[in-house]
C-alpha cells in the first residue's frame, strides 16, 4: 500500500492587499500578490535553546518562507550523516551487528539471532564471480527483492535457505533490518525499513508520481516465529526521507526528513503571472499540508506531527525561512504502534544516540565566507519511547566529512565532541569539547575545551587532519595524519580538566580504532610508503594500559598499493567474537593487490584476491598479547577471474563458535575458523 494524500485545491488568500481602482469612488477592487522575495533569507544555524511552536501561524509562515526561498534556489537541505557502527565484542557464542553504544542497535542489511540469518536483498546487489556462476545469478536478476531467511549449522559451518519474503515494489530501496525480541529473548519478528531513493535533490520537484517531495519511509514487520513460513504482521508508511534509526530494546527511533511541497507549484516560474500563481498556492496551503503524515496498513492517512509538536527557534525572524521538518518518531515494535513523535525545524547533519539520549548536530559557516564555522547540538531524552527535548548548545568548528557522529560520545550525562576549525593560516585547529545540561535552562553549557590556557598543546601536528576518534569512558583516542600517524590519548577522568596524557608516533595511519578491554587498542588503517603513495592494509595493536606512555605491541600489513577494506568507511563490516578469556577473533572484508610479474621481469601492482580477512588477538589473559593473522576466506581470486569484480566490498561476516559465515550482497560463503581456505559457497 502506498500512502497517498489528497491536497486541498481551495484558495484562501490570507495576505492579499486590496487597492481601489477606477474613478468616481468605484468599489472595484483587485488583488495584489507580493512576489518579491528579495528580503527573505535562509535561517541561520540555531545555537540557542529551541521552543515548541506555540505560535502556529508564525511557525507555518517560517515553513512557507522556506518554500519561497527554495523557488530561488536557496535553502538546500543538509544530509544527515549516519554514524558508523563500532564493534560489539560478543561473548554469546556468535557475533552481532557492530554498534557504537552497547545496547543501542543499528540497522544493517544482515541480522543474525544465533540460529537464522536474515539478509535484505535488492536487485542492485546482483554481481558475478565467474562466467559459470554469473550465468546462474543472471537468472535471478530483477526477482530477488526481499528478505532471505537461512538456517545456520555452526557445527558443520553450513547454511540452508528456509524461506524468502518477496517485495514486489522495487521503487523503495530495502537495505535495513532489525530483529524484534519476544519475552523469552528469541526472535518474534524481523523489521524491514525501505525508503525512496532520490539521487538528486531536485528530482522530486518533477517526479509525477509523488505528492510530496521528500519521498516515503516504510516499515514492515514479518512474524518469523515459524521461520519457514513468515507472515506480514504490520505495515507503516511515513512521509519523509529516512535519515537514520536506532533501536533500544524493542523501541525503534526513526529520524526522517520531510520537505514540504505543494503539488501544483511551478518550480521554475519565469513570468510574473507564474510567480503570482505560485504565491497564491503558497498562501492558500493549509498548515496540515506542510507537515508529514503516516498510515498503517490500509488505514486512513493521519498527521505524524502537528505544529505544536515541533521545536523551532524561540524568536522566529519573519524574514527568515527553513522548510525542512526533521521528525523523530518512536515505535514500539512489540506492540506495533507509534509511541510519540516530535519534529525539529533546524539544520542538522549528524546523529548520535546513547541509551538515554539522542543528539542531532549541525555545522554551518566557514572562515572565508560566513564567519567562523560552528556546530549546533540539540539533545533529546529517550524514555521508553517518550521523546523529550532537553536542550541545545554550540561549539566552534565542525565535525568532519566522514561519520561526524563518531566524534560524539555521552558519558555520565556529559557530551564529549571533537571538532575541527579552519584558521586564517589554513592550519586545522582540532578541539575536544565537553558540554553539560544546565539545570532547566535547556542549554548545553560548554564546561571544558582542549587545548586551553592550562593545556595549550595542540591535538595534531601542523597540517594534520583527524582520521579516527574513539571514546572509551574516561579516555579518548584521536589519530591525526599528514605524513606520520600520531595517536593521542586524552584523559577525561576530570571532565572539566581534559588533558593530553600520552602520544605515540607510528608510520601509516589509522581510520578505525577499537578498544580491546581496558589495556589495548586495535587499529585498522593503511601503510604509507611515501608522501604520495599508500601501501597495503595495516593492522596494529597498541598497549594503552599506561595512558602516559602508549606503545605498539605489533603490526601486520596485508597486500600492497591498491589494497583496501570497506571497514575504513563502513564499520558494520567488522565482526568480533570473544573466544574464551585468551582470544578475540576479528573478521572484515578485504581486497588485496600484490606485485604481478610479467615476462619474468616487469612488475606492477594489480588485484590478486578478495574475501574475508581473519585476525586474532591472543594472550589477553596474561599470556603475552599478540596480534596474529589467521588467514583468508577467499571469494574471488585472480587465477579464476582476470578482473576485479568486487566481492570484497560491502560484506558482512558472522562468527559463531568455530564457524565463519561471510555475506556479500545476498550470497553466503562459509568455513571453519581454523581452515578458512576450505570454504563452501556462494549459496
Amino acid at each position: 500500500m502506498k500512502l497517498v494524500r489528497v491536497f486541498s485545491s481551495v484558495f484562501v488568500f490570507s495576505t492579499i492587499v486590496l487597492q481601489g481602482c477606477g474613478s468616481g469612488g468605484s468599489d472595484s477592487q483587485e488583488e495584489v500578490i507580493n512576489t518579491d522575495y528579495s528580503q527573505l533569507k535562509a535561517a541561520t544555524l540555531q545555537t540557542e535553546p529551541l521552543a515548541k511552536a506555540t505560535q502556529s501561524d508564525t511557525f507555518i509562515e517560517y515553513l512557507k518562507n522556506g518554500l519561497r526561498l527554495r523557488l530561488q534556489g536557496q535553502a538546500r537541505p543538509f544530509d544527515l550523516a549516519e554514524q558508523g557502527a563500532v564493534a560489539n565484542d560478543s561473548a554469546s557464542g556468535f557475533s552481532g551487528t557492530n554498534v557504537h553504544v552497547s545496547g543501542v542497535d543499528e540497522a544493517d542489511f544482515v541480522k543474525y539471532d544465533g540460529e537464522y540469518l536474515y539478509i535484505a536483498q535488492s536487485p542492485s546487489y546482483v554481481f558475478f564471480t565467474s562466467d559459470a556462476q554469473g550465468a546462474i545469478l543472471e537468472e535471478a536478476r530483477g526477482k530477488d527483492h526481499g528478505i532471505r531467511i537461512l538456517k545456520t549449522s555452526p557445527s558443520q559451518a553450513t547454511v540452508s535457505e528456509v524461506a524468502h519474503i518477496d517485495f514486489e515494489d522495487e521503487s523503495l530501496a530495502l537495505s535495513q533490518l532489525y530483529l524484534v525480541s519476544n519475552e523469552q529473548g528469541g526472535t518474534s519478528d524481523v523489521a524491514s525499513i525501505s525508503h525512496t531513493q532520490l539521487n538528486d535533490w531536485n528530482a522530486s520537484f518533477v517526479a509525477p508520481d509523488w505528492r510530496w517531495q521528500s519521498g516515503l519511509t516504510q516499515i514492515k514487520l514479518f512474524d518469523v516465529s515459524t521461520p519457514d513460513s513468515p507472515q506480514i504482521s504490520w505495515n507503516l508508511e511515513l512521509e519523509g526521507n529516512l535519515e537514520g534509526s536506532r533501536k533500544i530494546g524493542n523501541t525503534l527511533y526513526l529520524i526522517t526528513r520531510y520537505i514540504p511541497s505543494i503539488q501544483a507549484l511551478n518550480d521554475d516560474p519565469i513570468t510574473l503571472l507564474e510567480q503570482e500563481d505560485n504565491e497564491r498556492l503558497i498562501l492558500s496551503t493549509a498548515a496540515s499540508d506542510l507537515l508529514p503524515h503516516y498510515s498503517v496498513g490500509d488505514g486512513e492517512v493521519l498527521p505524524l506531527v502537528r505544529s505544536g509538536d515541533c521545536y523551532a527557534p524561540e524568536n522566529i525572524n519573519p524574514s527568515e525561512g527553513y522548510a525542512d521538518v526533521l521528525t523523530i518518531t518512536a515505535l514500539d515494535l512489540a506492540a506495533k504502534q507509534i509511541v510519540s513523535s516530535v519534529c525539529l525545524n533546524a539544520k542538522v547533519d549528524g546523529i548520535y544516540s546513547s541509551l538515554d539520549s539522542l543528539y542531532l548536530g549541525g555545522s554551518h559557516g566557514s572562515t572565508w565566507t560566513e564567519g567562523a564555522r560552528l556546530t549546533a547540538l540539540h539533545k533529546f531524552g529517550l524514555n521508553s519511547g517518550e521523546i523529550e527535548y532537553r536542550g541545545s548548545g554550540a561549539v566552534p568548528g565542525f565535525m568532519g566529512w566522514q561519520d561526524p557522529a563518531f566524534r560524539m560520545d555521552e558519558y555520565q550525562g556529559d557530551l564529549r565532541i571533537v571538532t575541527t576549525e579552519s584558521t586564517f593560516t589554513g592550519e586545522p585547529l582540532h578541539r575536544l569539547n565537553v558540554l553539560r545540561e544546565r539545570g532547566d535552562s535547556r542549554e548545553l553549557e560548554l564546561v571544558a575545551s582542549l587545548p586551553n590556557s592550562d593545556q595549550p598543546a595542540a591535538i595534531g601536528k601542523p597540517g594534520e587532519d583527524i582520521y579516527a576518534v574513539r571514546f572509551q569512558e574516561e579516555r579518548a583516542f584521536v589519530v591525526t595524519f599528514e605524513r606520520i600517524d600520531p595517536l593521542y590519548v586524552i584523559d577525561l577522568s576530570i571532565p572539566e580538566q581534559p588533558r593530553i596524557a600520552g602520544e605515540l608516533e607510528v608510520p601509516g595511519f589509522s581510520s578505525y580504532l577499537h578498544p580491546v578491554g581496558d589495556n589495548y587498542l586495535l587499529s585498522i588503517g593503511q601503510e604509507v610508503i611515501d608522501e604520495r603513495n599508500f601501501g597495503g592494509v595495516k593492522f596494529e595493536l597498541f598497549d594503552v594500559s599506561d595512558i602516559e606512555n602508549p606503545s605498539s605491541v605489533n603490526s601486520h600489513v596485508v597486500g600492497e598499493r591498491g589494497s583496501w577494506t570497506n571497514a575504513s568507511y563502513d564499520l558494520r563490516s567488522i565482526s568480533f567474537l570473544q573466544n574464551g578469556s585468551e582470544q578475540l577473533r576479528v573478521a572484515l572484508p578485504i581486497v588485496v593487490y600484490d606485485t604481478i610479474t610479467m615476462d619474468h621481469k616487469s612488475e606492477y601492482f594489480d588485484w590478486t584476491f578478495s574475501g574475508l580477512q581473519l585476525l586474532e588477538i591472543n594472550g589477553l589473559n596474561g599470556g603475552g598479547v599478540q596480534l596474529d593473522l589467521a588467514g583468508h576466506l577467499v571469494t574471488e581470486h585472480r587465477d579464476g577471474q582476470q578482473s576485479f569484480i568486487g566481492s570484497g566490498g560491502d560484506g558482512r561476516s558472522i562468527l559463531h563458535d568455530d564457524s565463519v559465515f561471510f555475506v556479500y550482497g545476498d550470497q553466503v560463503w562459509s568455513s571453519f575458523w581454523d581452515s578458512p581456505s576450505v570454504s563452501v559457497g556462494p549459496l
